[in-house]
C-alpha cells in the first residue's frame, strides 16, 4: 500500500510539472514566450548556414523580393596564453567580422520605374557597424551611399561614377540625420528617414537598435515549429518584429507602414 501511494505521488508530481511546463510554453499565462539572450539569437542570424529568400509585401500584397546573405570571417586565436616555451596550448576560432548582403527589388509599376536596392554592411566581432554601402534605383541614375567609421565620413553619389552629382559629409555634419535627407530629397524625405537613422547626439551615427528576444511558435504548412522572435522600436514609435528559425534563417519581418518580408518557405505552403 505504501509503495502504491509513493508511486502515485511521484506520478502526480511529474504530471503536474509537465502541465506547468506546457503552460509555460503554450499557455495564456506566458503569452509573449520565454525570454532568450539577444546575443545568442544575433549570432545565429549572422552565421546561419542558409540564405533567406524573402517576399516583400505591403498590406499583404506582394510588391517585390529580397535576398539576405550573412556570414562571419574568422581568425585563429590562442585559447590560453603561450606556455613558458612560447608554444600555444590551444587554438579556437573567433569571429573577426560579420558581413551582411541584402538585395532586392520593387516589382510594381512599369518596368522602367521599378526600383532595385542593395545593401552591404560590415560589422566587427561585437556587431558594431564599420562600413555600409547602400544603392537605390537603376543605372545610370542610381543613388549610392557609402559610410565608413574609420574615416568618419558618408559619401553620397547619384548618377554614373565620376560624372554624376557627389557630396561627402562628416559624421559631425550628420549628427541630425535629417540634414542628409534634406540634401537628397527635401523635407518629405527628411521626415521619412529621421526615425530610421538614430544618432547619439555626439557626432556618432548609431545603427544599433535595442532588441528583445523571446521564444515563439510559427505554423509552417501543417507543422508548428519553434522560432525566435526579436522585437525593437525605431525612435520609440515604430515597431519592428522579426521571426527567426532555430538555425538563424529569417522567416518573417514586420515593418512600419504595413510592410513585411515573408520567407519563401512560408509563401509556398
Amino acid at each position: 500500500m505504501t509503495q502504491r501511494l509513493l508511486f502515485l505521488a511521484i506520478a502526480g508530481f511529474f504530471a503536474t510539472m509537465n502541465v506547468l511546463l506546457w503552460r509555460a510554453e503554450f499557455g495564456l499565462g506566458n503569452r509573449f514566450g520565454s525570454p532568450v539572450p539577444v546575443e545568442s539569437v544575433m549570432r545565429r542570424v549572422l552565421t546561419a548556414p542558409d540564405d533567406s529568400s524573402l517576399e516583400l509585401r505591403r498590406d499583404g500584397e506582394r510588391i517585390g523580393y529580397c535576398h539576405w546573405v550573412a556570414g562571419a570571417a574568422e581568425e585563429m586565436v590562442l585559447e590560453t596564453p603561450a606556455d613558458m616555451e612560447g608554444l600555444p596550448e590551444g587554438m579556437v576560432r573567433k569571429p573577426q567580422a560579420y558581413v551582411v548582403h541584402l538585395e532586392g527589388g520593387i516589382l510594381t509599376g512599369p518596368a522602367e520605374h521599378r526600383l532595385r536596392f542593395s545593401l552591404e554592411l560590415k560589422l566587427n566581432e561585437d556587431r558594431e557597424w564599420r562600413e555600409l554601402v547602400l544603392r537605390l534605383g537603376n543605372r545610370p541614375s542610381e543613388l549610392e551611399l557609402k559610410a565608413d567609421v574609420a574615416t568618419r565620413t558618408v559619401e553620397v553619389r547619384q548618377g554614373p561614377e565620376g560624372a554624376g552629382w557627389q557630396r561627402q559629409f562628416t559624421f559631425e555634419e550628420l549628427d541630425d540625420p535629417r540634414q542628409l535627407a534634406r540634401e537628397l530629397g527635401g523635407p518629405a524625405l527628411a521626415a521619412l528617414l529621421a526615425p530610421l537613422v538614430p544618432t547619439s547626439g555626439t557626432g556618432e551615427i548609431n545603427f544599433r537598435l535595442a532588441w528583445e528576444a523571446r521564444m515563439d511558435w510559427m505554423q509552417v504548412g501543417g507543422t508548428r515549429v519553434q522560432v525566435f522572435r526579436l522585437e525593437s522600436k525605431l525612435s520609440n514609435r515604430h515597431q519592428v518584429t522579426v521571426w527567426i528559425s532555430r538555425v538563424g534563417e529569417i522567416m518573417r519581418v514586420e515593418l512600419p507602414g504595413g510592410l513585411s518580408l515573408v520567407n519563401e518557405v512560408l509563401v509556398n505552403f
